[in-house]
Order: structure tokens, then C-alpha cells, then sequence
């Protein structure tokens, strides 16, 4: 029986600062020139094959492997452990610690500025992967910052916030406008933001310290679409019955993606002389094509 491996889409928004004016002509504030800089941080890992960051005493690395198609790339994330080793000299055995970096995949899909990174929360939880990527990414650029959230599920968070529960704070964290421009509330905020204070994000927090917020779907649902799609969303809730209000943010909620291990394999046999079948090789496109979000 196959084994099928679970992967969380991020998806990466740009944001230029407007007063770095000088690189307006090279990259202009729109989906076209936002996706351009994106490629430009992409090609800067593919050039380095490799970066690493070291905050505090860990280190992570992000690792370009290979081109599936001319939109899609294969790569790996790890996050430097230690482990002891035990060795016989003579009649002598000595413990040695050397590090290792257990790999996760990671899929990079160019044109819909979406990662999708393998879950395995021995190695990363979703959270951290969310923060490990943007800060490996963002440690490529000067010019501009690139957010990345999880996507999930919305359905889950008005099941969150039902009339079982109480609720007592909602936040919704927003990036400017990036891969979509439908007018709503949530877009007008944010839009204002930019334009009249240079914000690259804007947070929303609604609360009723004694858990009486009444979320209904006219108030909020521009900001739950909006945060689902470029940002990240929030909740203190408890249920009937709960002495305490517990927090659910959007990465628990992320959406969870499945692919066969033996596709895995597969890519990762890649290098400059693999050869496969025509067929094998569109199936496996079809597989991975099927980790991504795609614009309705």
C-alpha cells in the first residue's frame, strides 16, 4: 500500500515600500510586477543552490534541487539537529555529537507564488514553517518585504466561532493587496493603509472581554476571506462547559494536502541525466499541480 505524504500551501505576498522609489520601474506596484520580484528572490536561491539563516543557536536551510517545469521547482527545508554517535576504536567506544538535517520537500510554484512544504511537525510545526520560509526567503531581497501565510480552510473558522462557542477577541492580521483586488471592506482598509500611512500589513482586533462578540457572516466575512487568502486570522474562544478561553489561530487550521511517496521518489531521482517516459513525467506534473491553489 502507497504511503501518501501530507503537504501545507504558503502563499507569498510582495509588498514593495513606497519609498523605495527606485525600484519602481523595475518592479511596478502590480500582480505582474509583484510576481517578477518574487521570480527575482527565486532565482537568487537557484543561483546560491543554497540558503541558510541562524537566528539564536539553530540554523535552517532551504535548498534548491532541480526544475519539475518552468513554473514549478523542487526543493528541500531542514532545520539543523544534533545527534550522538557511538564509535569503536580498539577496544575503545566513544560517543561523537554531529549534526543532521532531516529534510522536509518543498514544492515552489512560480506563477501562483505558492509553496508547498511536507508537514512533519517532528522536524517543524506549521507555524514554524511559515516563519523558517518567509525569513529564508526575505534574507535573499533588501528592496522589498515577502509575507507568506498558510492557506486554510474557512469553513473551520465559522465553525470556531459558532453559537456553541464564546468568543471573546477576533484578529485578523492583513498584507496589502496582492493576488487579488475584489473591493470589500477588508480591501478598502488595508488599501487606505498603504496609501495613506505606507502600512505593509494592517491588524484588526475585535474583542468583548466578557466573550459576547457576535460574529456574523455580513460584519466579517470580507476579513475572513481577506486573511484567508494574503494574511492570518486569530480567535479566543471556549466552549460552553470550559473555565478558559483557549487561542486557535490560522495555521491550525491550514489546509492539508496529500501526495503519493512513491511521487516523492520519483523527483527526487532528478538530477542532469534523468530520463523518464512522456506519460510518467505529465502524471507526475498532475500530481504536483494538484499541491497548489489556484485563483477561481
Amino acid at each position: 500500500m502507497t504511503k501518501s505524504v501530507n503537504f501545507i500551501v504558503l502563499q507569498a505576498s510582495v509588498v514593495f515600500n513606497q519609498q523605495l522609489s527606485l525600484f519602481a520601474e523595475e518592479y511596478p506596484d502590480t500582480k505582474d510586477g509583484r510576481n517578477a520580484a518574487f521570480r527575482s528572490a527565486i532565482d537568487k536561491l537557484k543561483f546560491k543552490k543554497a540558503v541558510r539563516i541562524s537566528p539564536r543557536i539553530t540554523e535552517y536551510v532551504l535548498v534548491y534541487k532541480a526544475n519539475i517545469t518552468n513554473d514549478i521547482l523542487y526543493c528541500q527545508l531542514a532545520k539543523r539537529t544534533q545527534m550522538d554517535t557511538y564509535k569503536l576504536t580498539e577496544n575503545t567506544i566513544k560517543q561523537e555529537t554531529i549534526d543532521s538535517y532531516p529534510p522536509l520537500d518543498v514544492f515552489i510554484n512560480l506563477k501562483q507564488q505558492q509553496f508547498a512544504v511536507e508537514l512533519n511537525t517532528k522536524i517543524l510545526s506549521a507555524s514554524a514553517i511559515v516563519t523558517t520560509v518567509k525569513n529564508l526567503i526575505n534574507s535573499l531581497v533588501k528592496e522589498y518585504n515577502i509575507f507568506f501565510n498558510t492557506i486554510e480552510n474557512k469553513k473551520e473558522f465559522w465553525d470556531l466561532v459558532s453559537d456553541k462557542n464564546f468568543i471573546q477577541e477576533i484578529s485578523f492580521d492583513m498584507v496589502v493587496p496582492n493576488f487579488f483586488g475584489a473591493t470589500s471592506a477588508a480591501n478598502d482598509l488595508v488599501t487606505g493603509a498603504k496609501s495613506n500611512l505606507n502600512a505593509d500589513s494592517v491588524e484588526l482586533s475585535i474583542k468583548n472581554k466578557k466573550g459576547g462578540l457576535k460574529a456574523s457572516l455580513d460584519a466579517i466575512d470580507s476579513y475572513v476571506r481577506y486573511s484567508s487568502a494574503a494574511g492570518s486570522w486569530k480567535l479566543k474562544i471556549k466552549a460552553e462547559g470550559e473555565s478558559r478561553y483557549r487561542t486557535v489561530s490560522s495555521t491550525d487550521c491550514c489546509k492539508k494536502k496529500e501526495i503519493e511517496s512513491n511521487i516523492l521518489d520519483l523527483v527526487k531521482k532528478m538530477d542532469s541525466d534523468w530520463h523518464v517516459d512522456n506519460d510518467v513525467y505529465k502524471g507526475l506534473v498532475d500530481k504536483l499541480n494538484g499541491l497548489f491553489e489556484y485563483e477561481e
